[in-house]
């Protein structure tokens, strides 16, 4: 039922098991350095996402942070995953450290996918075991392997009552 599918919209070259950033705009960028995006649109991107961050924190309970931004030089919405075994202090709602980034950039002009895949991304996030899995993978064919398993559990779930 759900036409949106975290394993097609993660960018695999980017995701990192490893993160060794230590500040938003740090992690930030090693999220992004593996994205295909120009450094120029890298670069405009960081300053959005640290723009947004000091808006207010995307750090949530449970070690878990989803940055987000959008930007019409995004040509599709794209997810990238990251993980921080030291976590970072996130300023998080649980006052935790972040170990887990579900960081999402997308095209300004697709509100909706932007607004689904954030319904999506909450609905994984609540499901046992499913945090837990991906920051304890050690490598990004592993992660894959999650999300494919998330992206069939889910496949019957209607994203259009989130909104």
């Amino acid at each position: 039922m759900t036409n949106f599918s975290f394993s097609e919209a993660t960018n695999f070259d980017a995701t990192c098991c490893d993160l060794k950033g230590r500040s938003p705009r740090e992690i930030f960028s090693e999220l992004l350095s593996g994205s295909g995006y120009c450094s120029e649109v890298r670069a405009r991107l960081v300053d959005k996402l640290c723009r947004r961050e000091e808006l207010g924190s995307t750090g949530l309970t449970g070690g878990i942070a989803m940055p987000h931004a959008n930007d019409d030089v995004v040509a599709t919405l794209t997810c990238f995953i990251g993980v921080s075994h030291d976590g970072v202090d996130w300023n998080a709602t649980d006052d935790q450290p972040v170990r887990l980034f579900l960081l999402t950039v997308s095209n300004g002009s697709r509100q909706r996918d932007y607004y689904r895949a954030g319904a999506y991304n909450a609905t994984c996030l609540r499901r046992p075991g499913f945090v837990e899995s991906l920051i304890n993978a050690d490598s990004t064919d592993e992660m894959r392997q999650i999300l494919l398993t998330a992206d069939e559990e889910m496949s019957s779930v209607n994203l259009e009552e989130a909104f």
